[in-house]
């Protein structure tokens, strides 16, 4: 009965919110690969949705807050992208690297000629995502002039993961600094002249032979290249089992700081030009109108609610970091159970509003990749610490020719005293990045 009681004021309550605050929330609740299909909809049916393809200079992003307070140097770059561990691995995918950026090639490809000479570049990458054969081999195939086969490739290069393509590391640094609008002349001379030194932190050698820079412009310059992904496309190479976290702790200095993980999800915009037709009424009949009308508030609401889920999922990192520093640095012994309530009071919000948002989110720290809503509750993250142990050591002492299954792992937690269902050894095997028994299987 109380259930009941409990399931008619929710809905109650969601009647009276205004349809704004209604896709504000959804877009909330909404996991990362939901958030995509999601966006990627909304840009082909509503006309007030584009595709943000150049950053608004005049806005700043969290990142560059972070840049501008941290390094406090005249180096711009804004820091978006997340190192090799912490890329895209998402769960369930079925796209190979080649197969996602064949999709993009298709998209932009301007002739079926582009489409034969990209598609064999992209079928000729290696693991790290580099291409290891000459121009004048490809161009020699197709008759065409390297110069043609390197425009090619250097869009190729802007694809998604960005630096794909590239023929070394440093080239694919210098792509990913280049496609976030990175202008120092200093930096990019640096980078192109003394790669390998800046990579090994012998500043000193590149003092002596460049002018007009000293220790802090290195180590800044460091520390920027060092959230870089220099090898873009190794993780797609492995078993697609993973989790794909939404936020990712990371340490900068001596201080932890929360990046919201969303590269992989389409930038939008407000389409200006339907905007300046709307604000022309007579054009339109009264249906067209309010159809205009209906769409541009729908544009903004989701705008609006994507920014709402950032700024939340940000808050509660922020909030996890404080608590559970000393979890983050000396283990597992130092967790606390946190609260929806104190964390909902600390940070302004509802406490269903922070349920909702950390309902199917991730979050990587420096200990593992959990669910955010495993640090509040009733202390199961402490089990997690124990069961995670178990199911390591049983698959260290497996079998490898016959490999212990998901289900059989629970039975062996089960008869141990802990009541857990198969999905949870999954859940739990794919946090520790231990692929399943097929992957495991020794042939």
């Amino acid at each position: 009965m109380e259930h009941r009681l409990e399931q008619s004021h929710e809905l109650r309550l969601e009647f009276r919110l205004s349809p704004q605050l209604l896709e504000t929330l959804k877009i909330l609740q909404m996991p990362k690969l939901d958030l995509k299909q999601f966006i990627q909809t909304k840009i082909e049916e509503n006309p007030f949705i584009e595709r943000d393809e150049e950053p608004d200079e005049t806005e700043i992003s969290f990142e560059e807050e972070l840049e501008e307070e941290l390094f406090s140097y005249p180096i711009s770059f804004s820091v978006e992208s997340t190192p090799l561990e912490d890329r895209e691995t998402l769960i369930g995918a079925e796209k190979t690297l080649k197969e996602h950026l064949k999709e993009q090639l298709h998209i932009s490809a301007k002739s079926q000629k582009e489409i034969e000479i990209g598609e064999f570049i992209i079928d000729s990458l290696d693991d790290d995502g580099f291409l290891k054969i000459s121009l004048k081999e490809i161009a020699d195939k197709f008759g065409v002039k390297p110069e043609e086969v390197d425009a090619i490739r250097k869009k190729i290069q802007m694809f998604e993961p960005v630096g794909t393509a590239s023929f070394d590391e440093k080239e694919c640094i210098l792509t990913q600094l280049k496609a976030r609008g990175f202008k120092s002349e200093e930096a990019l001379k640096v980078l192109n002249e003394f790669f390998e030194e800046l990579h090994e932190k012998k500043f000193h050698k590149i003092l002596k032979k460049v002018k007009n820079i000293d220790i802090e412009f290195l180590e800044n310059l460091s520390k920027t290249i060092e959230i870089l992904n220099p090898h873009p496309g190794r993780v797609w190479s492995k078993v697609n089992d993973y989790i794909s976290p939404d936020i990712i702790i990371k340490k900068v200095g001596n201080e932890w700081i929360p990046i919201i993980n969303d590269e992989f999800l389409p930038k939008i915009k407000l389409n200006n030009v339907y905007r300046e037709l709307l604000e022309n009424p007579k054009r339109f009949s009264k249906r067209d109108k309010e159809f205009l009308e209906q769409k541009y508030n729908e544009a903004k609401a989701i705008l609006m609610g994507i920014e709402k889920r950032r700024e939340t999922l940000l808050a509660i990192a922020r909030y996890i970091i404080d608590k559970e520093k000393e979890f983050f640095e000396k283990g597992k012994k130092y967790f606390k159970c946190l609260t929806l309530e104190e964390v909902a009071r600390e940070i302004g919000r509802d406490p269903s509003t922070v349920s909702r948002a950390c309902k199917g989110k991730y979050i990587q720290t420096p200990v593992g990749i959990f669910e955010l809503s495993d640090f509040f509750g009733s202390g199961k993250f402490r089990d997690w610490a124990a069961i995670s142990n178990r199911i390591k050591e049983l698959i260290e002492k497996e079998d490898k020719e016959q490999p212990l299954t998901d289900e059989e792992i629970a039975r062996i937690l089960r008869r141990e005293g802990y009541n857990i269902a198969r999905t949870t050894v999954v859940k739990y095997r794919k946090m520790l990045g231990i692929p399943g028994s097929r992957e495991r299987k020794r042939k």
